[in-house]
């Protein structure tokens, strides 16, 4: 994928209303550059995905083949480069989030069923300030320490890249040192909320940032995908009013150990990133 792709890219994901923006695609090729593909006929884009790594742990997102080509195995071929490509950088663990009814589809390339994660909705409302700080590049290395303490890899350039793109509604907790994080990101259509992680050991720190991080987002529709298993996170959620919107399956090839410790993830980065 080229900048010149983009377009086609808004437009193929628009006729699945998954609402990306050209930003959210030129964050991707930011993150990403060499990762991101279209497929073609000639000269005609067919469909596209896209992939996001972090050194050991590698994501494939935004899978879609155009309507009037869905019966020529184009997305099983899409797929299976992306894994080839996330295998030469070294990649190990290459995970994805599928929906429900195309389990089957990525179960015969490989992919096992590790776990479910529910998508949330609703509109923030604000309350008082529960002490949460908001971060700064100084602060951002010791949140990535953090952060590769529950997930298996190094997101440290996307949270930098999202500090830069959004960097009010990026929170964090810390007393001695760094036990929590959350941070969100807007379109003109909504706003997502993810990663949340937070020691799982001070459960009372993550409920403290997704109310401080509502308050910023007061008034717009908002969304947050929390990993089933953790039921605090799905109890937090619900208290804040947001409702379940709908489910998707974490996989991962060849395998169903993700590696992650999903009592400290209270909401994931995005189905498209990890």
């Amino acid at each position: 994928m080229s900048p010149e792709d983009i377009p086609f890219a808004v437009n193929i994901t628009d006729e699945e209303n998954w609402g990306y923006m050209e930003e959210d695609f030129r964050r991707l090729l930011d993150l990403e550059p060499r990762g991101c593909f279209v497929a073609f006929d000639q000269e005609e884009r067919m469909g596209m995905l896209t992939t996001t790594s972090y050194n050991d742990i590698g994501w494939i997102g935004n899978v879609v083949v155009r309507s009037d080509r869905r019966q020529e195995r184009l997305g099983s071929k899409m797929v299976r480069h992306a894994i080839d490509y996330l295998r030469s950088k070294s990649v190990d663990i290459i995970g994805l989030y599928s929906y429900v009814d195309s389990v089957g589809f990525y179960e015969r390339i490989g992919f096992i069923e590790s776990f479910r994660v529910s998508r949330f909705a609703a509109i923030a409302k604000a309350s008082e300030n529960r002490g949460s700080c908001v971060a700064t590049g100084e602060i951002l290395p010791q949140i990535s320490e953090f952060d590769r303490r529950f997930f298996p890899g190094d997101r440290s350039q996307l949270l930098g890249k999202m500090l830069e793109d959004f960097p009010e509604l990026f929170l964090y907790v810390k007393e001695e040192d760094v036990l929590g994080y959350m941070l969100g990101f807007c379109s003109p259509r909504a706003c997502e909320i993810g990663p949340w992680v937070c020691d799982p050991n001070r459960p009372d720190l993550a409920e403290n940032l997704l109310a401080d991080l509502l308050t910023n987002l007061e008034n717009t529709e908002s969304a947050v995908a929390v990993p089933i298993e953790n039921e605090l996170a799905v109890r937090i959620v619900r208290k804040k009013g947001f409702v379940e919107d709908f489910q998707v399956s974490a996989m991962f090839f060849e395998s169903d150990n993700p590696g992650m410790n999903l009592d400290a993830i209270f909401g994931i980065g995005a189905l498209e990133k990890g």
